[in-house]
Parts: structure tokens; sequence; C-alpha cells
């Protein structure tokens, strides 16, 4: 994330110097300059250090961060030091959100600066805050003393301001029937303009289906929202299948955007449940940091709690459940599967099966598991990582699952996927493996079109063939 000085010469930019395979992973923060290119580093490790950014005065710079290390689960804040880093605060500090945006979507509509901007002479900062499923706008003086703006627009994914003229803001935004068009916000006003219209024409020839929120509790009576979605030609009296995606992360946030896959399976037919169980961003750090150490505990049981809550709707067909999910939602995907016989049905998208080899293998491996396990090591804590991990218990599923995963993903890597079906089929469960080469970790995402459509049309097929059967 490299920064140019005002005065253009030097750069501040962000690297990760520890030593190598050293399981403290923090970026800090550099300054090069360009007479000489003399490097110096001017944070020490206490938090990461993202996306820099200097005020137009030079005398100082807003980051996105923390100081607690390398923890995951730590809400992100928006923090102003002098130009030498030596004297920092958190401008955001008594607020429990992360500031940037963690809602997920299968439209990648937007790869624009997700950095704070100053603004108003340098006296002000715009930056965004992801709250339960929206991510918001906010400005915030020096002194602390933040608003939000734009409080009716869309989730905003990156921004941009003029500096020159009339101030203007310029982001785009999604929202569950829009998978990205540009607005324009006057700072002054509430109501941002639509500009663009890209979809409109398609979507005049489709049907979308629109997601209803909800709010439920956890078994413990913890606070959770999710959303559901009626299949499209819904007729009330009638029974529907439904099926619940996961998202990954797990400290990212499902929201209020368009999802292709989501609309696909309310065109089938199907109702949809989509949620934000504890190790989700978007509701504080006590909600993301109670998972850590139980992966397939708390989680589990707010997924359950979710399935519990569609339930109660007089359309859903309780007999006729699936789930899916991809990443972390593919692990949980498995666990579920390997807990409860009440899914009929499971996809599991870039999965993790066994997270002991999973420390070896993946790129993150012997990091983020750990961190994920509460420190669990392989060499002191073997029996709570297998006890974490589904394929300790394949003998107990008996749903049928299609196994989708890439051959150049190392976040999780093809072995995760091998060890599933391999052992699934070993015990006679009834399952498929689908392998994309060429493919990553992004395959739903920014993968070639024809892959994208070709999992889209198996994952449909796979519920089509197993929630309604002949």
């Amino acid at each position: 994330a490299p920064c140019w000085a005002p005065d253009e010469t030097h750069l501040l930019f962000t690297s990760d110097r520890n030593p190598p395979l050293d399981l403290y992973y923090v970026p800090d923060l550099y300054r090069v300059e360009l007479a000489d290119q003399e490097t110096r580093r001017l944070t020490r490790g206490e938090g990461p250090v993202q996306v820099p950014q200097y005020a137009p005065d030079g005398k100082a710079i807003a980051f996105y961060g923390h100081r607690l290390g390398d923890d995951m689960t730590a809400n992100v804040e928006l923090w102003l030091t002098d130009s030498r880093a030596q004297k920092g605060r958190s401008l955001t500090v008594e607020w429990d959100r992360s500031v940037g945006n963690s809602i997920g979507s299968d439209v990648r509509f937007d790869e624009g600066g997700a950095h704070p901007v100053w603004f108003a002479g340098g006296d002000r900062l715009l930056y965004t805050v992801t709250s339960g499923g929206n991510c918001e706008l906010f400005e915030v003086d020096r002194t602390g003393n933040h608003q939000a703006i734009a409080t009716k627009s869309p989730v905003i994914q990156s921004f941009s301001v003029n500096l020159t003229g009339e101030p203007l803001i310029a982001f785009v935004g999604t929202d569950w029937d829009c998978p990205g068009d540009l607005w324009i916000l006057r700072p002054d006003e509430d109501d941002p303009v639509r500009c663009t219209h890209f979809n409109d024409e398609l979507f005049s020839r489709r049907r979308l289906a629109k997601p209803e929120r909800v709010t439920y509790e956890g078994e413990d009576g913890w606070p959770l929202e999710g959303w559901l979605m009626k299949p499209i030609g819904y007729k009330a009296g009638e029974r529907y299948p439904l099926v619940l995606e996961i998202h990954g992360g797990p400290a990212l946030t499902s929201g209020n955007v368009f999802y292709l896959q989501y609309q696909l399976l309310a065109a089938a037919g199907w109702g949809v449940m989509y949620n934000n169980p504890r190790g989700s961003k978007g509701y504080g750090a006590s909600h993301a940091r109670q998972i850590i150490g139980d992966w397939g505990g708390v989680d589990y049981r707010d997924l359950m709690a979710a399935t519990r809550q569609a339930l109660e709707k007089p359309w859903v067909d309780a007999e006729r459940l699936g789930v899916t999910g991809g990443s972390y939602g593919g692990y949980m995907t498995n666990w579920i599967i390997s807990q409860t016989h009440c899914f009929k049905a499971a996809v599991t998208f870039r999965c993790i099966s066994n997270l002991y080899t999973k420390y070896g293998c993946a790129d993150l491996g012997f990091h983020g598991n750990r961190k994920g396990m509460g420190g669990a090591d392989l060499w002191d804590s073997e029996d709570f990582i297998m006890s974490r991990s589904p394929i300790r218990y394949a003998p107990q599923v008996n749903t049928p699952v299609l196994i989708v995963h890439a051959e150049e993903d190392h976040r999780c890597p093809m072995e995760q996927a091998e060890q599933w079906y391999v052992a699934l089929r070993r015990l006679g469960v009834t399952c498929q493996f689908v392998r994309y080469a060429g493919e990553n970790h992004e395959l739903s995402r920014s993968g070639r079109p024809h892959n994208r459509v070709d999992r889209l049309t198996r994952l449909l097929d796979w519920f089509n063939r197993h929630l309604f059967p002949n």
C-alpha cells in the first residue's frame, strides 16, 4: 500500500519482515527515501498497519490497524500518528466496530481503494465501517469527533473525494438488487444520487428474491442477525426446501449485498437462509472472538439456531433442508453434516476437513490454524485439533455431499477435499468430487466465467437431485 509524501521526497509502505515462519504476523509501517533508497521501519510490531495515508500538510499519517498484535478478531481501528509514527492514537477505539468493509459477495464489482481519505483541507477523514449487514461512511476530525454520513446509501465498497472545487463523494455501492453502481453524494446531504444503472435492463427481465432481515437468539440468549429469502414463485400455503448458506472467514460478514448464488437458488425454487454466527465481523470484538479455540462449538450452535428460526416459517419444509458454504463455510458444512442428520443434501466448497494436516499444507495453516484454535499446536494439542476436525466424525455422515475444489487453492489445499472424498467414499456415503484445474481460492468470485457457470450449475443440480427426489 505505497503512499507518496506530500513533498514527494519519500514513500510510505507496509511490510511484514518478521523471520521466516515466524508465528507472529504483523505488517509494519516503513519509509523509503527516494534520494538514496534508505528504508526505515517506523512501527515495531504492536499491531498491523494497513493503507497509510499522509495528511495534506505532511504532518500526520492516518492508517487502519490495532495494537493487539496478530489478534485476528480485534476491531480494526482508524489511527492517527505524526509523520514519524512516534505518537499515535485511535480515533475509533471507543466504538466496538471494525473500519472497512468485511461484507462478502460473489460479485466482484469493485477493487477500488479501501483506505481512509483526507478532506476539508486535512481537517477531517472519511472512512467506512461495517456494522451488522451494512457498510456505512463516516467522517471524523482530528480530535475524534465522528458522525455518520450517507446514512441512506447502499453498502459502500469503495469511495473517492473530489478535493478541488465543490466537495463531492463518489462511491461504489451495492444492495440486494444492485450488483454495483456508481453514486455521488454531497457531504451536507443525506441522499446520494445514483449515476449508473448497469443491470437495470437485465433485471427488468428477471425476478429477484428480496431478503427479509430476521433477528433471533442463540441458545444462551446471544443476539443474532440473519436474512431469509423466499423462493421465486412463492405461494402461501405451500412448503419449500431451504438451503442454509454459511459465509467464509470466519471473520467476514453476510449483509445487504447482491449475491448471485443466493438469487439462483431462490430462482430454482428453494428458500435461502444466511446469517452471521459468532466469529463474524460487524458486531464487535466479543462476537468475533468467541469462536477462538471453539470452531465447531458456539458457531455450530448459532447456525443451528438460524435453522430452527427458519423452520418456524410455515413455508419451510423440514424434510428438505440443504447446507452449503465455502472456505470456513466449507469447514462448517462438513462439520454440520458430521454432527446432525437434519440436512438432506450438502455442497462443500474449498473446504477444510482435517485441521491437523492443513497446518502443514496451507499458506497460512501454521499461523491461521494455530490462532483460530486458541494457540493449540500439533505437538501439545493433537487430540483437541483432531476433535475439531470433521474427518474424525466421517463415520457419522450420511448426508449426500458434493465436494468442489480448485487445484491451485493454497488457502484450503486440495488435499483437504481429497481426504474428505476418500473418507466418505470409503464409508459408503453418497458423494461426488469436482476439481477445477487452473483455479484458486477465488473461483466463486473471480474465476474463469465458464468455470463459475459450471460450478453454479453443479450446485443447482445437486440440490435439485436430492431436495426434489422423484
